[in-house]
């Protein structure tokens, strides 16, 4: 049901599978017809919600991505193809499009595998496994209409909005900010009640670090209204920015204290830290504790030695320092 957030700005839920909550796409309207921001997962729910809604004669200008996940762009090739609606993607969307087909040939081997196994995962479990898989190859077969990068700016209703990359959640993560009226759509990049998923994907990447400046980026723009891609707005940007800076250090301090001067795994210290965490929850978590554990490294705090395969992380000087630090 489609629901008003703003003036002319409208919200449609859509089901994620798996039982995994709701995504948000937002209609705004402008002269032209509707703007849709983010579609919602690939799924035949999503897709009849979409007609249920679409058939109440809305005219719809075109849709923009956030980023390529498939929460986000599931539908974009669908909407191409069955209503001829105008895709708009960056060119680091683009790309990452591009690279998810590679998932689906033959000799493709996850990488992400080995790397949470040489980080002291007993075993690893990923959304290949299931038999209704999360990722499908026809969510990426499309070429999309108009690419946009850093600084572009977008037509969204009648507003003009500027392109803002903001790595860490996702290499090609883009929030859209009103020149004007302060308006922001800010995807998977900020959320009300929780933190997104940050996350490494080999060991020399540390999408944490760019996810901080980001935050840092976003909250310099004078912004009345943040709309994201999960949950209810956001009221303030620079308290709620607080807000997880203070959970991030948190989540720092529970990671160093677990891996103590002996060296533990991220495995092993992710099972202290979120004891009690259920199958579903603890793979990400684990995934974030390496994030975590990279970040802290990179920063002085820890160090990393390889032995027999994995990788141990062990305390180098006092946390509290870091807590202290101005920059964080």
């Amino acid at each position: 049901m489609l629901e008003k957030i703003a003036d002319k700005i409208l919200r449609l839920k859509i089901p994620m599978p798996y039982n995994m909550g709701y995504a948000n796409s937002y209609l705004v309207e402008g002269e032209n017809g509707y703007t849709i921001v983010d579609t919602g997962d690939n799924t035949e729910v999503a897709k009849a919600l979409w007609k249920k809604t679409l058939s109440k004669g809305l005219e719809i200008e075109k849709v923009v991505i956030t980023h390529a996940h498939p929460d986000h762009l599931g539908l974009a090739g669908w909407f191409q193809r069955n209503y001829n609606f105008p895709i708009w993607l960056s060119v680091k969307g683009y790309e990452e499009v591009k690279k998810s087909r590679e998932m689906f040939d033959e000799d493709y081997v996850n990488p992400m595998k080995s790397f949470a196994l040489s980080h002291g995962a007993i075993d690893y479990h990923s959304d290949e496994d299931n038999d209704e898989p999360y990722y499908k190859l026809d969510t990426y077969q499309f070429e999309p209409d108009y690419t946009f990068q850093t600084g572009s700016l977008l037509k969204i209703g009648n507003g003009l909005f500027e392109a803002i990359w903001t790595p860490g959640h996702t290499v090609d993560h883009y929030c859209f900010c009103e020149i004007e009226n302060g308006t922001i759509f800010v995807g998977d990049h900020i959320l009300r009640s929780m933190s997104p998923l940050v996350t490494s994907k080999h060991i020399n990447d540390n999408p944490l670090h760019e996810y901080m400046m980001s935050l840092d980026k976003v909250i310099s723009y004078k912004t009345d209204l943040a709309l994201p891609g999960h949950g209810k707005a956001i009221v303030s940007l620079p308290d709620r920015v607080e807000e997880m800076k203070m959970h991030y250090k948190k989540r720092w301090r529970q990671t160093y204290e677990a891996i103590g001067k002996e060296g533990k795994t991220a495995f092993d210290a992710c099972r202290l830290v979120y004891e009690g965490y259920s199958n579903e929850k603890m793979l990400p978590a684990f995934m974030q504790t390496i994030t975590n554990l990279i970040y802290l490294e990179s920063i002085g705090h820890v160090k990393k030695v390889e032995h027999a395969g994995k990788y141990y992380y062990s305390q180098v000087q006092s946390f509290q320092k870091l807590y202290e630090k101005k920059n964080l």
